[in-house]
Formats: structure tokens, sequence, C-alpha cells
């Protein structure tokens, strides 16, 4: 069934091959149909299911259509970005005031007193404190719920030997998740928002997960949920050697990046863009989800994988394509206290407090130099 009820038909393998309710009709209108050969064309960019590789499918679209996407990708995420332009004004201030920025300060003379109270930070402070014991109780991070009868008890005991592997998954076998998760429960409180990316790390041989900052991590300002959002952009650098190695295993396309811009350095990092989003590239009217990568200073496509497989598509009674669902979402959201605009961003302690916690610097600035004007005694300033 589709979402919204009505009947589908979804073939199996996705082998390309008509639907059920399609195959009385004539050959010759079956190789007329275009659909047909758009199933054929996504089937090619699928992972191999044997060999377990995901295709690069720049290698399998021309030049122009890679130009295509690039320019869509570069174009929708500075859109993107301005959508947010005042959120992170904010959070830039938020952040100023949890590190305890000192800037010089003129006013009402030179040298004044510039106290930074930590009234945000020690917030944080305080829920990390009490947030991580209750995730991470000794080694039972993971719970799995038993449902439905379990009169024998192998649904209990199943349930018992997934969570203790889980468990050490994360403790023992993903060495950074530990570790972030403390960075998490500290910054989460001051941002309001943070994200976590999780994948197969075929090199590693293991689960790996990954911190990022709301600043690397761009959607809409207007986005309801992860879920829904049109398309979600990554943020990252690669030092120039790591840009090779990934050309000389074939993960990425060999393109000309130069140098980046404003430095003479060679060992500049570069700056690149995952974008999760939708493109067409079978030209049947309704786009599929795919992960492409962009070098941001020149727009070049360096990557482009398909976020589906066989068991994602569904296909209609007239043998098209029908809905086609990711495959596998990468990033969590962990939000602090829901924005009340209901914009995707939400809200930390830097936003909430922050005006008191200026209106407490200014207080005790104001009292240190009364004190110290009063000490002096006399003269004129």
């Amino acid at each position: 069934m589709a979402i919204d009820g009505t009947p589908t038909y979804q073939t199996p393998e996705f082998t390309g091959a008509p639907a059920s309710g399609y195959q009385d009709a004539p050959d010759e209108e079956l190789e007329a149909d275009d659909a047909l050969k758009g199933i054929e064309l996504l089937r090619s960019f699928m992972p191999d299911d044997e060999e377990g590789t995901v295709p690069n499918i720049t290698d399998l679209i021309d030049d122009f259509k890679i130009s295509q996407v690039g320019g869509h990708v570069k174009r929708d995420f500075e859109m993107d970005l301005a959508s947010r332009a005042e959120w992170e004004t904010r959070l830039d201030k938020a952040l100023e005031m949890a590190l305890q920025v000192v800037e010089p300060k003129n006013y009402p003379w030179a040298g004044a007193a510039n106290v930074k109270y930590p009234l945000v930070t020690t917030a944080a402070i305080q829920f990390a404190a009490r947030a991580y014991p209750a995730i991470v109780p000794a080694r039972n991070v993971v719970k799995c719920q038993v449902v439905g009868e379990d009169k024998d008890g192998k649904k209990k005991a199943r349930a018992k030997r997934i969570s203790e592997h889980m468990s050490y998954q994360l403790l023992d076998e993903m060495e950074e998740w530990e570790a972030d998760t403390d960075r998490l429960l500290h910054a989460l409180p001051i941002i309001g928002c943070y994200f976590r990316k999780t994948w197969f790390d075929g090199h590693k041989g293991r689960n790996v997960s990954k911190l990022i900052s709301p600043k690397n991590f761009v959607v809409h300002y207007d986005t309801e949920t992860l879920e829904t959002a049109s398309r979600k952009t990554e943020i990252y650098t690669l030092q120039p050697n790591q840009f090779v190695e990934r050309v000389r295993t074939g993960t990425f396309r060999d393109v000309s990046i130069g140098l980046p811009p404003n430095t003479t350095d060679e060992q500049a990092p570069h700056e690149f863009l995952e974008q999760h989003r939708w493109e067409d590239l079978d030209e049947d009217g309704y786009a599929e989800p795919y992960i492409v990568t962009v070098h941001r200073n020149t727009s070049q496509v360096v990557r482009m994988v398909a976020n589906f497989d066989a068991k994602s598509v569904t296909l209609n009674a007239e043998g098209e394509v029908a809905t086609i669902r990711p495959a596998t979402e990468y990033y969590t959201k962990y939000g602090f206290i829901p924005a009340p605009d209901g914009s995707f961003y939400d809200l930390g302690f830097g936003t909430l407090v922050g005006p008191l916690n200026e209106a407490i610097n200014t207080t005790i600035n104001q009292m240190l130099d009364s004190g110290h004007l009063q000490n002096t005694g006399g003269g004129f300033i």
C-alpha cells in the first residue's frame, strides 16, 4: 500500500520486471515503456548486495548532468544557510557567553571591569553531570523491550542477548561513542540541538559514530523534522592528502580542486558539502534520494551514491516507480527545548538564560567600577 492508502505493487527483488498487474500487456507496449528503462537505470545505481559496495554513480551519468547536480547542491545549501542566518547570530552569542570570551572594554573608561559570570556554563555542567549517569548506567546502555506474549521466555532471552551485544558495540567496539556522548551532553544544553552521524565504516570493519555541531549541519530553518527535510547538508573538511586517498581508492571522482580560498597554503584543508537530497536522474518526473558530496569552493561533485535499494522502491500497476524511501537515515538529532516557533533548531540555555547572564555581568561590573571610584577618591574622570 502507498502512503495515501492506494494499492501498489512491488517487485520483490526489483529486477525491472513489470508489476503483477501489468503482466498481460503486449510485448510491444512493454518495450516502448520508458518507465521500465528508468527502472533499469535506477537498478544500476543500487548497492551490490553480493560485494556490499555502493557505486559512485558519477561514473554512470554524463558530465553535464553531474555539473547540474553540483549547481543544485550549492544553490540549495546557500538558501538553507540564509534561512537560518538570524539563528546563527544567536548561536554565536550563546557560544561566546558559555566560553566566557573576554573582549577589551572602554566604557565607562579604558580598562573598566569586565567580569564574565559563568551562569550558562555552570548550567550546562550541571545538566551533563545528571544526564550522563542516566544514559550510561554502568554497561547497561541498551535495553530491549519484549512485546507480545512470551510464555517460554525465548523473547526475553533474545532481548537480553541483543542488549548486551549492542552495549558492547557502543562502549567497546565504537571507541569514540562514549567520549562523544560526554561532549554532547555538555554542548547540548548551551546550543539547544546537536547531531550524531552513525554508519558502517568498511575500512575499519565496524560501526562508527561522529558528533556534528549544528554549525556544520544545515537544513532549512522552517523544516519540521529530520525525516521530512527535503535536504540536509553536512559540512566537513579534508586535508589534501585525505582527498588524494579517496580518489585513489575510488571513493571520490578525480577532479582539480586547487587551493582553498584566501590562502596560499597548499596543505590547508578543503571544505566539502555532503548533501542528502532528491534528484530525478531517470527523468520520469519523480525524484530519488541520493547522497551527493561536493567540493564547496568549486561546486564540483566528487561523489554521488544512491540512498535507496530494492526494498525501498515500490512500483504501481503500470510498472512505474510509485514511491521511493531513503534506505538509511544516517543522522540523529538531539534536542533540548523545542523552539516555540516550530522551527527545526531547538533552544538552549545560551538563548534562554543569555539575557539574564548579561544582566548579571553588567551588575557585577558596575559594582566593581563604583567601588574602584570610591576607593580612589577625588579627581575628575
